[in-house]
């Protein structure tokens, strides 16, 4: 018996009784009886539901075992508008019968697989989700997803975009991340008819409101700004300043611009990754740097956001944040 695993939008619902079907030949390694072929040159295999319709399939492996990993059913022999094929020219003369699975090469790896589940995600290579992934992958928007470099923040994201409706977006401080996150979301030539996705780094976003005066601050000009005062507040470590200052400082209240001295000093461990002593010392610097910002004719994502959203109407915010109620997501 063959372990069958399935893409995780396979619909087939209009063939339910003749997939019940196919999918036990499958099951049995019966290729004969489910008429299986190769399709050459492309990698994938399918079989026959009923006089119309197709099953796309191919193999993949975990661990030494060959899987059978089931993509989409092909209506009308209408392989030009399969999403795996990406419009390859398909000759049906040329597919190769194949009546045994046990010759045929498992040529993708999977570099992991839920043994509990068998649904398989596919952005730029198949993905399977843990239980704690998977978890989080059914719950709803608004959702707060904290996690280390590689754990699978951006493919959990970028797979739950994929089920949204309407106008959605993903809004990366990091115009690269942006740019990787588009590409790997359209890399198999995904598309919903139910959605329109933008792609936006926070500046591009934000200007959707209204365009920036002067040029956003960057980090190398951040360093070589710290540089003078990092010896009187005896931190040397100029990026986690730069963080400070983007992100908790500037980037943690609502309401006003920055915080106060005083509820910048009350922030908890696990709020600011400074001591007490060395936030009393921190502090005084960044108004020097919100000095220098006006200065050098600076601005900054978080500044210009808060400044923009004080300054626009009501309804000006209204109308482009209600452009992306669905999900703005800010990674």
């Amino acid at each position: 018996m063959f372990d069958i695993l399935y893409q995780n939008d396979l619909n087939v619902q209009s063939v339910e009784k003749t997939f019940s079907k196919t999918l036990k030949q499958l099951q049995s390694g019966d290729f004969k009886s489910a008429d299986v072929r190769k399709m050459q040159g492309t990698g994938y295999y399918r079989a026959r539901l009923d006089i119309r319709d197709r099953l796309l399939f191919n193999f993949v492996k975990y661990e030494d075992r060959k899987y059978i990993l089931l993509l989409e059913v092909i209506k009308d022999h209408n392989y030009a508008h399969s999403r795996f094929l990406r419009g390859a020219t398909i000759d049906e003369s040329k597919f190769v019968p194949v009546d045994s699975p046990d010759r045929e090469d498992a040529t993708v790896s999977l570099s992991y697989l839920n043994k509990s589940s068998k649904i398989i995600h596919t952005l730029n290579k198949f993905i399977s989700f843990d239980d704690f992934q998977k978890d989080i992958y059914t719950l709803q928007p608004p959702l707060i997803i904290v996690g280390s470099a590689g754990s699978g923040k951006t493919a959990l994201v970028l797979e739950k975009l994929k089920s949204l409706h309407g106008n959605v977006a993903y809004v990366s401080l990091s115009k690269y991340l942006v740019d990787n996150a588009s590409n790997i979301y359209y890399s198999s030539c995904f598309d919903s008819e139910h959605q329109e996705a933008d792609f936006l780094s926070l500046k591009d976003y934000l200007s959707l409101w209204q365009i920036p005066e002067g040029r956003e601050v960057d980090f190398k000009q951040f360093e070589r700004w710290f540089a003078r005062y990092a010896q009187s507040v005896k931190i040397n470590e100029p990026y986690r300043v730069f963080e400070e200052f983007k992100g908790v400082i500037t980037g943690s209240p609502v309401h006003t611009a920055w915080l106060s001295q005083k509820e910048y000093m009350n922030l908890g461990v696990k709020q600011s990754v400074f001591s007490p002593q060395e936030r009393e010392r921190l502090y005084p610097l960044f108004l020097k740097y919100t000095d220098w910002l006006k200065e050098e004719t600076c601005t900054t994502a978080t500044s210009f956001a808060t400044n923009t959203s004080t300054g626009c109407s009501p309804a000006t915010i209204t109308s482009w944040w209600m452009k992306y109620r669905t999900l703005p997501i800010f990674s």
